[in-house]
This record gives structure tokens, C-alpha cells and sequence, in this order.
């Protein structure tokens, strides 16, 4: 009793514990039930409503036919599976790719039949024994690198080297190892999925790996051995500079000034002006410039914040960006930048006014203006501050600056040799190196970078110039030093140490003595047989006059580098020992000068975009004419419009050689050079189908030196 009494309250908390726990239990099963019922009815409603979006509508129409169509993609799909695919490349990197492989091919064809490219790069990536061969092919491609080229003498010809750096043969091997790692290994990877891993070609030193370990053999035998034995060049064969805004002004003022040694036609001076100064604002890339098209071109008339009743043209311009990957969707807009450009009072620095020059040449609007002025004034802006001047849609795919890379590039060659300046081997490359100096501390670095399009790394370890120009005793000694700030600015000039009166044109007697050369001599010789028997438009006659071309060139270019050695030697002592020093000369073209006229224009140009004076709108609109009339060959228009804006400079006529033929005594035709100093009468044809030449040598140049005939069919 006492036992049961004792239990008897405990055994009712524990039976009412125990229900209340299962009224919770049963509560929470009934909110479950609830959800779950609620979820499946939501379910249901779904499964019924109709479908939103275009996709949902599309496919609720014509199921039997999109059934069909989508079975017969699934099984196409199903026969190709997807495998890895080659990555598009660039046209150049492509082609410089397929040369060296086929020179490995030729090799191989040549002296090891029984073997393949395909087979060599397999059996590289699985342990074979074929390094042998790659070192074979490097050492036949150094060796049978030798030219023979035109030299001065004693010998007619000379063995020159084109493979003089070790990086050229660190570029043959990555360009053959992604060749290989694009299209032969790539099979190879696709056929043996399991192993693809083993089919890589790693070129990255940071790349661990067993196949990583047998390029990096050829790679470290090219650096320690192969350069040693051939005597590679470890370094860069020439120094990095910068063109700075004097170096830019210096260029386009002798682009103009001294048109008369920089041979070319008027659009090639104008679009070689205008490519300095695109490349000088931001260091463009010459591939991103060259080409620029209209529609990458937005011209809008805006009306001044400062004063309402002025003007101003400013132009949008839209660059794409080069060095960009191929077949990549693209989640940012880093290749494409934009930026504005707008009308400025200087003559030679305002590359929108080349631009509305070029476009009135080409007739490119689609409202008929004739002038920069018109353009300003003629239209309406009404209640707004800017209104688009639109272009002819069907000028909108053509370029606004018409010129090729070589043109620009031999342009702006010749353009530093008549410069004067003592180190010749200032490259395009110098333009990008400029801007980012210009742009480095100016703007930060973040935007500099977007700007010239690279990271931090790339412009501290390329755009960097050899020669540091600032003053570091300053920086360190502060105020004890002085202020050498203007100094050290001015020696950062690479057109310093220049001279307008170092030769640029071999002399008469070097003509005669090339004469007499055995190659030319013979050349002439076939020349003559072939003119003689059909005329100088066979091709075999114009392979056989570029050849004599190419040899004039390039003993033309061997005698200037010596006189030119000479002549700073002999200057530059005179100049140590304090002595007068002779009076400058005038250079003596001793090829044919022709399209006198268009010189003289382009002087005259020249020294009116050279005023130092701020340009104001009248004068603004007046050069702009003069140069659309220069790109009209009309250069006598030129010298009117400057003198009517009070811009024409009193220039003497150009000397004129015109050569005379009379019969002589024993019947043939005697020759006489007359000269004189007037404008040359030059018919308009003529004109321009001579001002379209650019080249430094012209054929006729050279049938004038070898005293070639001209003989017509």
C-alpha cells in the first residue's frame, strides 16, 4: 500500500507530460499537412497556368514539328560530340606561326624523310627521344640565315646574319610549341581523352609538369648554348626613347618645311601628320588608328558654355582596341575606348582640323558644306547646345585616314633623317613610350592604364625609356641643388642633338662610280634585251627594274650613314676646338626632282601651320581650306588663300630642272639640264599621278642613274 501510495502522484505528472507532448506532436503534423497540401495545390497551378515568356509561347505552337526538328539536332549532336577546338588567332600571328612551321617541315622533308612535324611533337610530349632533331632544325635555321646584300666595297656584296638575337629563336620555339599544342596535340587529345593531360604543351616556366620538363630543355639549351655558339645578342638591339611634345613639333615642322626631301603624295603627308598626333594624345597602336573609318567618327557643332553666341566642333572618337582575344564573349567594354577631341587655336597640334580637311575633301557630309566656317555657322542649333553633323551613309565604311603602314612607316623614316638627327633608330614605338610619360602621374594610375590599355606591370617594364630624365640630385639634395627642372625637360628630347645640315643624299660622284658595278651593269644589261624586244610593262622587265631598285636603295642608304658618320665626326670637333664652322648648304637631290609645285604648297603649308601665334577662327577656317586644296592638288588656290587671310609667307620660287633634247652633230639625241627658278606649268593628270608617288626612289629615278632607257611597246 505504502509502496503504491508512493508512486501514485508521479504516475499522473508522467500521464499528463506524456499528453501534451502528443498534442504537440499532433499539431505540428497538421500544420505539415496543411503546407504540404498548400505546396501541391500551388504546384497544380502552375502546371495549368499558361506559360510566360517568348520561349514558353513559341513552344506551346506546332509541337509535332518542333518534336521533329529537335530530335533530328539531338542526334546530330550525338554523332559529333563536342571536343576542344582551336582558338581563332590574329592574321599576323597566324602567319608568322604557319612560317616557321613549315620551315621545320622543310627541314625535316630535307635531311630526316622518315620522320614528321606531327610525329616530333607527339613523341615530345611522351617522353621520345627527338630533341636532338629540334636542336638540328634551330642550329640549319640560324646557319641558313645568311643573305648576301649590297655593300659598298671592297666586295660588291656582303654575308649578313638576319638571326642576331636569342629572343628570335625563343620566339621560332613558343610560336612552334602553339602551333603544335592548336592542332597536332590537339587531336591528340581529343583521340585519347584519358591521357589528355599528356598532350600539353606548357611554354611558361611556371608551369610544373612532366611534358613542361622538355620544352623547358630546348628552352634553357637556346639560352646557354645555342646563343653562346652562334653569338646571340642576350639584349634589345636598340635603345628605348620617347618622343616628347618638342620631338612631335620638330617631326611635323620639317614633315612640311622640307617637303622637298620627304617625297609623297599629299593624302600620305596629311594622314601621316594626323597619325603622330593621334599616337602622341594616347599612344595609340598604329593598327588601331590606320583605317579609322567615318562611322567611328561622331562631328558635333556645340555651342561654348562661356559665351553662347560662339562655337565650337568637337568630335567623338571610337577606337578598338588591338592585342584583344579572339571568339571570347566579352563582359566588359575594355576594348573599345572613346574619347572626345575639339578645335584648338594651335596650326600644327589640332588633329580635328585634319580631320574636317580630309572630310571636305571626300565630300563626306551629307549636308553639302565647303568649308570649316560653313560648318560653324551655317546651322541652327535652336533651343539646344549641340547638333550632329552627319555623314553620307555611303562614306561611312571608308576611311578617314587612307594610308598603309608602310607609307606611314618609310615617311616617318625618311622624316627623322631629314630631321638631322644623329641616331637615326628612333621608331613609331617611340610615340606609345611618350604618351605614357605624359599620361603617368597626370592622370592615375588606374586610368592610365585603361587609357594606353595594359596593367601596371607591362608600362613599368616596356614603356619605361632607357635614359631616366629626371633629375635625381634634386630629388635627393631638395633645394641645395638649384632648380634644373626646365634643364632636364629639355634632355629629354630625342631630337636634342640634331643637325638640318647632315647629308641625307649620296653625292653625284657615288651615281657614277655605282655605274660601273658588275650586278648593275648586268641587270641593265637584261633590262635593255627585254625592253627591246616587247616593252618595260612585261613582268619579267619590272622584276628585273625593282631589283636594280632595291640595289640603288640600298647602297643609297649605306653612302648617307657614312657620310653622315663623317660629317658629325668633323662638326663635332670644330665644335670642341671652338673654330668657326662652315656655312650650311643646301642639300643636293642628285635623283630626279619632280611635282615642284607641290612642294613649294606643302612649304608654304608648313610655315603657316607653324606660326607661333594662336590661330582665331578666320585663320582657322583659312588653313583648313588650304589644306583641302592641297589634297586637290591645287597648289597656286593654296597661296591665295593665305594671302588672304594675311598667312602667306614670302617663300622663293622652287628651282625647276627641265631637260632638253636636240640632235647633236653625229645624229643622236643630245640632252641639256636648264634651270630655272618660276613656277612649272604641270598639267593637272600629270600632277597627280606623280604626287601618288612615295617611294624614296622612283623607277624613273633609277633609269635616270643607270642611264637606262625608256622604251614603250
Amino acid at each position: 500500500m505504502c509502496h503504491s501510495s508512493a508512486w501514485s502522484p508521479n504516475l499522473s505528472f508522467l500521464s499528463l507530460t506524456l499528453a501534451g507532448v502528443l498534442r504537440t506532436i499532433n499539431s505540428a503534423m497538421t500544420r505539415l499537412r496543411s503546407k504540404t497540401h498548400a505546396v501541391a495545390a500551388s504546384s497544380t497551378a502552375k502546371s495549368t497556368a499558361k506559360p510566360r515568356g517568348v520561349y514558353a509561347r513559341k513552344l506551346q505552337r506546332n509541337h509535332d514539328q518542333q518534336r521533329k526538328d529537335d530530335e533530328q539536332r539531338v542526334n546530330d549532336f550525338a554523332l559529333k560530340p563536342l571536343v576542344e577546338t582551336e582558338k581563332p588567332l590574329a592574321r599576323k600571328t597566324r602567319t608568322q606561326r604557319e612560317s616557321y612551321w613549315d620551315a621545320l617541315t622543310m627541314y625535316l622533308e630535307i635531311y630526316h624523310p622518315n620522320r614528321t612535324v606531327d610525329e616530333i611533337f607527339v613523341k615530345l610530349c611522351e617522353g621520345g627521344d627527338v630533341l636532338h632533331l629540334i636542336q638540328g632544325f634551330f642550329v640549319s635555321y640560324i646557319t641558313n640565315s645568311q643573305v648576301e646584300r649590297p655593300s659598298l666595297g671592297p666586295e660588291e656584296y656582303v654575308t649578313v646574319r638576319q638571326v642576331k638575337c636569342a629572343m628570335t629563336a625563343m620566339d621560332i620555339w613558343k610560336s612552334l610549341c602553339m602551333r603544335a599544342d592548336s592542332t597536332v596535340l590537339l587531336n591528340k587529345r581529343a583521340e585519347n581523352a584519358q591521357n589528355a593531360q599528356m598532350y600539353i604543351l606548357h611554354t611558361k616556366k611556371n608551369v610544373v609538369g612532366r611534358q613542361h620538363g622538355e620544352v623547358r630543355k630546348i628552352t634553357e639549351w637556346i639560352e646557354r648554348k645555342l646563343a653562346v655558339d652562334f653569338d646571340l645578342r642576350y639584349d634589345q638591339t636598340f635603345e628605348k626613347k620617347e618622343m616628347t611634345l618638342e620631338d612631335i613639333m620638330c617631326f611635323l615642322q620639317v614633315l612640311w618645311e622640307h617637303a622637298q626631301h620627304i617625297r609623297c603624295s599629299p593624302q600620305t603627308r596629311l594622314s601621316v601628320h594626323l597619325m603622330i598626333l593621334l599616337a602622341g594624345i594616347t599612344g595609340f597602336r598604329p593598327c588601331e588608328v590606320l583605317g579609322l573609318k567615318y562611322s567611328q567618327v561622331k562631328l558635333e557643332v556645340v555651342r561654348s558654355p562661356r559665351r553662347p553666341q560662339e562655337r565650337s566642333l568637337v568630335a567623338h572618337i571610337t577606337i578598338r582596341r588591338a592585342k584583344r582575344e579572339l571568339g571570347k564573349v566579352e563582359r566588359s567594354q575594355k576594348n573599345i575606348f572613346s574619347f572626345s577631341i575639339a578645335l584648338n587655336s594651335s596650326g600644327i597640334l589640332c588633329p580635328l582640323r585634319m580631320m574636317v580637311a580630309q572630310a571636305l575633301h571626300n565630300d563626306a557630309f551629307e549636308v553639302p558644306y565647303k568649308s570649316l566656317q560653313e560648318i560653324l555657322c551655317r546651322p541652327n542649333l535652336g533651343n539646344e547646345n549641340t547638333l550632329q553633323i552627319r555623314w553620307k551613309p555611303s562614306i561611312l565604311d571608308k576611311s578617314i585616314i587612307p594610308i598603309t603602314y608602310p607609307s606611314y612607316w618609310e615617311t616617318f623614316g625618311r622624316g627623322v633623317l631629314v630631321m638631322g638627327v644623329r641616331d637615326t633608330d628612333i621608331r613609331l614605338y617611340a610615340l606609345r613610350v611618350g604618351a605614357g610619360q605624359n599620361l603617368d602621374g597626370t592622370l592615375t594610375a588606374a586610368l592610365r592604364n585603361y587609357v594606353m590599355r595594359h596593367t601596371g606591370n607591362v608600362f613599368q617594364k616596356s614603356y619605361q625609356p632607357q635614359h631616366f630624365a629626371h633629375d635625381l640630385v634634386s630629388l635627393a639634395f631638395k633645394d641645395h641643388a638649384g632648380d634644373n627642372s626646365e634643364l632636364f625637360s629639355m634632355l629629354r628630347n630625342a631630337t636634342l642633338r640634331k643637325d638640318l645640315g647632315a647629308p641625307i643624299y649620296p653625292k653625284k660622284e657615288d651615281l657614277q662610280k655605282w655605274k660601273q658595278r658588275k650586278d648593275l651593269t648586268d641587270l641593265k644589261s637584261q633590262y635593255n634585251d627585254l625592253v627591246s624586244q616587247s616593252s618595260t610593262q612585261r613582268p619579267e622587265a619590272k622584276a628585273i627594274m625593282a631589283k636594280m631598285q632595291h640595289i640603288t636603295e640600298v647602297l643609297s642608304e649605306l653612302r648617307v650613314a657614312q657620310l653622315r658618320k663623317e660629317y658629325f665626326s668633323k662638326i663635332d670637333r670644330l665644335r670642341e676646338l671652338g673654330e668657326p664652322l662652315p656655312a650650311p648648304v643646301d642639300h643636293i637631290n642628285p635623283f630626279r626632282t619632280y611635282n615642284e609645285k607641290a612642294c613649294l604648297a606643302a612649304r608654304e603649308l608648313g610655315l603657316a601651320l607653324s606660326q607661333t601665334t594662336q590661330l582665331n577662327q578666320m585663320e582657322m577656317s583659312a588653313v583648313t581650306d588650304a589644306l583641302v586644296a592641297y589634297l586637290g592638288h591645287q597648289p597656286f588656290r593654296i597661296r591665295a588663300i593665305l594671302q588672304d587671310a594675311g598667312m602667306a609667307q614670302s617663300l622663293p620660287d622652287p628651282p625647276v630642272m627641265e631637260v632638253c633634247s636636240k640632235p647633236s652633230s653625229h645624229g643622236s639625241m643630245q640632252q641639256t639640264l636648264h634651270v630655272s627658278h618660276r613656277w612649272p606649268t604641270v598639267s593637272r593628270s600629270r600632277e597627280t599621278q606623280q604626287s601618288q608617288q612615295s617611294h624614296p626612289l622612283s623607277e624613273r629615278d633609277i633609269r635616270q642613274t643607270l642611264s637606262v632607257p625608256c622604251v614603250h611597246q
